[in-house]
């Protein structure tokens, strides 16, 4: 070969090297190929276009007619495709479905998967990528925080606040609230928040003023967002914008910050025949009842106008819980509460007369009606479910919108944008751009042809992958036990349990035996307990010790004195250091006159516990005969 022919191919190879740098991109990972885009900031759609993934981001979007290489590609057929929803009102302690008396001190890192898998069944299955909560003990802080620093494909993206924030106060707070005493403690609580990584803080209702004002100021030095819920006269909406707040929690709170409730609410009462509030069913139909009061009134709702006004002027947003009053006044296709537990099927007003239910569902338009003008004036609503279902109730409240004429746009920018621009998460969700987050819905139906095609089937893409949805056995099996007799929920379940498309974990399990047992449905509560023990024979705390306790105490209220004992037994063996369990027992067995094993069984009781002076009475009455 001549060498100078040699020099020139050498040459020729060195120059083709170097024409096509090592970092330029030829096969994406994920392609989603012929769609109709949502743009959630000008709210218009764009057809024809096609959008690439690499990794979890959006790496471009290009006309359909540009050739492109993916290694995977999701024909749209001309679909629309939307950012994913946020849900900006959510509380892990409902959602994980503890009550009160069974709430743990810490979420531990072993159930972290377990947890974070309800939290897909609840959101990511609907289409809400991400979710904020509003309010968790202090002592989970820890842990979540980690969960909000490594978001993964196959669960919603979590943002917390901690806990929600109240001034001292005589009655016992809520787990998920935490009493600020003086001012200094507020800034010291907000300075340990800050160091923790947390950006936002939740302000509640019965936060006075001297800590509200302590924590927002020192939340400016570390750019923390606040959210505040303001519904008890102690603080308004106008006077928390004076000291700076801007994202507010939950329609239905604007009522009294136009109105004095040790005045309005007797004068409400006494317009629509109340009978005053007897449980959270009661009180989320007054704060329906109200706007129907506030329309009646040309004053009220002059103030209430202004109110939005302002709420414009500030650029102040506003989160909705729009199901929760909606499905108390009978307007949604299914049931749930601000209360998480126990799960219910409908609300308990038992004492509402047929006409009283109809001014209910009168009031819940109103309601509607004043949302519309909200919005119309230039208020940001944003989505905040705040109950059992949140997906679910998430598509329930877009549904609403439109019965209440929004505009589809305007439906889809509320359950994105808006949500995101108020968390101030825009710069990495909450649109469809290059350089995004790619977690993106992909519409089976068109909305815009019919808004009832909100519920209809999705895709669901989170960070870049494709996310395969899963149900819960054991919540599935719970609704079907609330609904069906307990023979034919248990055959569904033996012949599901190892279903492919559903998720079966012994966390969930556990937890619908509370919901049976406060539902009185205690027969299938302990078969419950019994079928996860089988289940998870390896699992750790399994079996707790309050519900058999509580479980035992109702069978003894029933007189199933039998039934009764086996289950206190149980506990026994169970809890052989529990001083309760035998005190327990020896109530059980002194009930059907076996004097001989009461007086056993409280005698151990006092030995564990020889501060146990109501069963140290009872056991020094048996020995007397």
């Amino acid at each position: 070969m001549n060498q100078y022919f040699g020099f020139f191919l050498l040459a020729i190879n060195l120059m083709t090297c170097s024409t096509v740098p090592t970092t330029q991109k030829n096969t994406y990972d994920l392609a989603i190929k012929n769609v109709r885009i949502f743009n959630s900031k000008t709210k218009t759609v764009t057809a024809n276009r096609t959008i690439l993934i690499e990794g979890e981001e959006i790496a471009k979007i290009i006309d359909n007619s540009t050739p492109f290489n993916a290694d995977t590609i999701i024909e749209g057929n001309n679909r629309l495709v939307t950012p994913g929803f946020i849900d900006t009102h959510v509380h892990l302690q409902g959602i994980f479905k503890f009550s009160r008396n069974n709430i743990p001190e810490y979420l531990t890192e072993d159930l972290k998967s377990t947890y974070q898998n309800i939290l897909a069944q609840q959101y990511l299955n609907f289409g809400t990528t991400t979710i904020i909560d509003m309010g968790q003990k202090d002592t989970w802080v820890d842990e979540t925080i980690k969960w909000q620093q490594n978001p993964a494909p196959n669960f919603p993206n979590l943002f917390i606040n901690g806990s929600s924030m109240i001034s001292d106060e005589r009655r016992r707070p809520a787990p998920h609230h935490l009493e600020i005493m003086d001012s200094d403690a507020a800034a010291k609580k907000v300075q340990e928040y800050a160091k923790k990584g947390l950006k936002y803080m939740k302000l509640y209702s019965r936060l006075r003023a001297p800590e509200m004002k302590a924590i927002i100021a020192e939340g400016k030095k570390h750019d923390i967002t606040f959210n505040a819920h303001v519904d008890n006269n102690v603080v308004t909406i106008g006077k928390a914008m004076d000291f700076g707040v801007r994202n507010f929690e939950h329609f239905f709170t604007l009522s009294p910050s136009i109105l004095a409730y040790n005045e309005h609410w007797v004068l409400m009462d006494e317009k629509y025949d109340l009978k005053g509030i007897e449980g959270i069913d009661d009180f989320t139909a007054s704060m329906t009842f109200f706007f129907d009061y506030i329309k009646s009134e040309p004053a009220y709702t002059a103030q209430l106008h202004r109110l939005f006004d302002r709420m414009s002027q500030e650029n102040a947003t506003l989160s909705t819980a729009l199901h929760v009053l909606g499905s108390t006044a009978g307007k949604t296709d299914f049931f749930s509460s601000f209360n998480y537990f126990p799960i219910r099927n409908e609300p308990n007003l038992n004492q509402y007369t047929p006409l009283q239910r109809e001014q209910l569902g009168n009031a819940f338009e109103s309601m509607m009606a004043f949302a519309k003008t909200a919005h119309d004036k230039g208020v940001k609503l944003r989505i905040g479910t705040d109950c059992n279902h949140g997906g679910r109730a998430l598509l329930s409240e877009l549904m609403l919108f439109a019965k209440a004429n929004f505009p589809v746009e305007d439906i889809l920018q509320i359950a994105t944008w808006n949500g995101y621009k108020a968390m101030k998460l825009d710069k990495e969700y909450g649109s469809i751009e290059k350089g995004k987050k790619a977690d993106l819905i992909i519409f089976e139906k068109d909305p815009f042809e019919n808004y009832e095609y909100f519920l209809t089937e999705k895709t669901v893409i989170k960070g870049g992958k494709v996310f395969r949805p899963k149900t819960s056995t054991a919540f599935t099996l719970l609704d079907k036990l609330m609904n069906q007799d307990q023979q034919s929920a248990m055959t569904w379940f033996e012949q599901n349990k190892h279903n492919p498309n559903f998720d079966l974990n012994a966390h969930e399990m556990k937890m619908i035996a509370f919901h049976l047992r406060a539902s009185n449905k205690v027969d299938a509560a302990v078969e419950i307990i019994k079928k996860n023990v089988a289940l998870f024979p390896d699992k750790p705390d399994m079996i707790d010790e309050y519900l058999l306790n509580d479980i035992g105490y109702y069978y003894l209220g029933e007189e199933k004195l039998e039934k009764a004992i086996d289950i206190l037994k149980w506990n026994v063996q169970e809890f052989p250091k529990s001083w309760n369990v035998y005190d327990s027992l020896g109530e059980a067995y002194k009930a059907v006159g076996n004097t001989k094993l009461s007086i056993e069984n409280y005698e151990k009781s006092i030995e564990l516990n020889p501060e146990n002076e109501a069963g140290m009475k009872i056991l020094e009455a048996l020995k007397k005969g």
